[in-house]
């Protein structure tokens, strides 16, 4: 029996049943993603009690169409939709992604509604899907979030626990008394990691203006710096103890 969230903020498609029919690409994954974020069940098949029947192709599911019109005219309430169509009735909003942030109800779920993309840096999609601002995360602890589809600006995360973090990017963001290990960041541009303390840590993106004054970072490794916009990035082998960390503290 599926399990049920009753606490979790994402519930549109609670009680509804959904089946996916065509020929998919990539996408199929993340809408999927967003029905079961949502509480929905999946269906393999089309059947009389389904809510959503999301097509692929809508000019192309003309057998499946007559289908369903059929199942209607019997007493079915079945909706044909596409994948915009479905997403738009399960896209959580910014405030839902919010609050799962900070109770930290379930992170495989959250994962499924923000979209993961586990991927090098250079890699990541151009567009965020969603962009916080001025947000406070002060003393949270976020280990093993994967916010590689969010992005973070003049955000503060005092204090915060971040082992096994992957950030795609946090700009003039505050990350003092900091701790954790193994935390991947992409753009880190002016932000704060004064007295942080983050074992093996990982920079893929600009550092550029980045404070890390009294920060401990044993065996962090720096794989682009980049010193402007625009420009091309050099790659740099990992540091590895703090004295070989120093030299590189006063070049940032």
């Amino acid at each position: 029996m599926k399990k049920q969230h009753r606490g979790w903020p994402l519930n549109a498609l609670r009680g509804k049943t959904v089946h996916f029919q065509g020929k998919w690409g990539d996408e199929l994954e993340r809408v999927r993603a967003l029905v079961e974020a949502q509480q929905g069940t999946i269906a393999p098949v089309v059947i009389k009690s389904l809510d959503y029947a999301v097509l692929a192709d809508l000019s192309a599911g003309k057998t499946i169409q007559k289908e369903i019109a059929s199942l209607n005219a019997k007493g079915a309430h079945i909706q044909v939709l596409d994948a915009t169509g479905i997403a738009g009735l399960a896209e959580p909003s910014s405030d839902q992604i919010l609050q799962l942030i900070r109770e930290r109800n379930d992170i495989d779920l959250f994962s499924k509604a923000v979209g993961s993309i586990h991927t090098r840096y250079a890699n990541l999609p151009l567009s965020a899907r969603y962009t916080f601002r001025g947000e406070n995360f002060d003393g949270l602890d976020l280990s093993d979030f994967d916010f590689t589809t969010i992005e973070f600006e003049q955000c503060s995360f005092v204090g915060a626990t971040l082992s096994n973090t992957s950030f795609r990017s946090t700009r003039r963001c505050d990350f003092s008394l900091a701790a954790g290990e193994s935390t991947f960041f992409g753009d880190v541009e002016d932000s704060r990691f004064s007295d942080s303390a983050l074992d093996s840590a990982r920079f893929d993106g600009d550092i550029a203006g980045a404070d890390f004054g009294s920060a401990r970072l044993e065996c962090l490794h720096v794989f682009y710096q980049c010193t402007a916009r625009g420009r091309r990035c050099r790659r740099k082998q990992p540091a590895r103890t703090s004295a070989e960390l120093a030299p590189m503290r006063s070049n940032l």
